[in-house]
């Protein structure tokens, strides 16, 4: 059955998987760069979350960062807190590059005049970064909500993506990588929904029992959703 709308999770799914080993090695480098422990530092960045230090105000992040640095008996000068900050935005920057055929799949999509969506939870700047890709310009609608949910989505926040579409629930599909509470709120609204397995990391099949299809890649989202085969695309 042809889907009218696709609404994609972002971590992992949209966007590249990051490791939190990479996270970790980025933070621990801004912490030598300001003479603090490393160790000591990335305790305290990941205690405000994985992306560290966010606020809808950036004054609110950099007096953050300095609130940090002098816990652990770290002086900044006037300038370094906003330094770090941009350090901090340049690593979230990384977080949002398009994993492997995401863009070809939303153009397809579109082109067969199948809406989509990216929902999910993030830190309170990213969905402004979020606008300023190329990933952007090919989703219709955007709901980055910033609850701190691990960067997964809501099931509130399905279910308002699915009322801003204006499409029906039983002509959705919702793609993830490995959202059990998005497959659950998914399945619940009525929708379709797809898991990506393309590595070990992936939830099992006996995992999920609500998923619809399961699939290695996102092209393969795009045959489904379009009800076509994979040989009309060659």
């Amino acid at each position: 059955m042809k889907a009218r709308a696709v609404i994609f999770d972002l971590y992992g799914t949209l966007v590249r998987e990051t490791t939190r080993k990479a996270m970790f090695d980025a933070v621990q480098q801004m912490a030598r760069e300001v003479g603090a422990d490393p160790i000591a530092f990335a305790s305290a960045w990941f205690g405000h979350g994985t992306h560290g230090p966010q606020d809808r105000a950036l004054p609110w992040i950099e007096s953050t960062f300095q609130g940090m640095c002098e816990s652990l008996g770290v002086e900044l000068d006037a300038h370094r807190p906003r330094h770090l900050t941009q350090q901090r935005k340049e690593l979230i920057a990384q977080t949002l590059l398009p994993r492997q055929g995401a863009l070809r799949t939303l153009a397809k999509l579109h082109a067969r005049g199948v809406r989509t969506a990216v929902v999910g939870d993030t830190p309170a700047d990213v969905p402004a970064m979020f606008n300023r890709t190329e990933l952007a310009t090919h989703v219709d609608l955007k709901m980055l909500s910033c609850s701190d949910t691990c960067g997964h989505a809501e099931p509130r926040v399905l279910a308002a993506a699915v009322r801003e579409l204006e499409v029906p629930a039983e002509g959705c599909v919702y793609v993830t990588r490995y959202s059990h509470a998005g497959i659950d709120a998914a399945d619940a609204l009525g929708m379709q929904t797809v898991l990506l397995c393309d590595d070990a990391a992936s939830p099992k099949p006996d995992d999920l029992p609500f998923v619809t299809r399961r699939f290695e890649t996102l092209l393969e989202v795009f045959w489904m959703a379009a009800d076509c085969e994979p040989q009309a695309l060659v």
